[in-house]
């Protein structure tokens, strides 16, 4: 493959993307973001934790931003949620390769 090829440049500028976005997440953005769609929910800790099937002492760090959730905790909670595993890290939608959100 020739990486100078314009082809790529679609690939190369969303991953781009992807790390700046990145390197802006923070577990306490995480967190905030996590406990402001339970709060929404008007759902509590505990139903929350039970229904992720996260320890509800592990969700309280969570949302604290004193742990840093692992991928199945991420996926179980942006289901949960109804939302991306992108907007739970990042505050963002991301778009795919098809410009379709994601």
């Amino acid at each position: 493959h020739n990486l100078d090829s314009p082809a790529l440049a679609p690939l190369a500028v969303g991953k781009a993307l992807a790390v700046a976005a990145a390197a802006r997440a923070s577990p306490r953005d995480f967190g905030t973001r996590v406990a402001a769609l339970r709060n929404a929910g008007n759902i509590t800790q505990a139903k929350l934790a039970e229904a992720a099937g996260i320890d509800s002492k592990r969700l309280e760090a969570l949302e604290q931003g004193k742990a840093v959730a692992d991928a199945g905790e991420l996926i179980r909670l942006s289901a949960f949620f109804m939302t991306t595993t992108d907007y739970l890290l990042t505050g963002e939608q991301f778009k795919n390769s098809a410009n379709a959100t994601v």
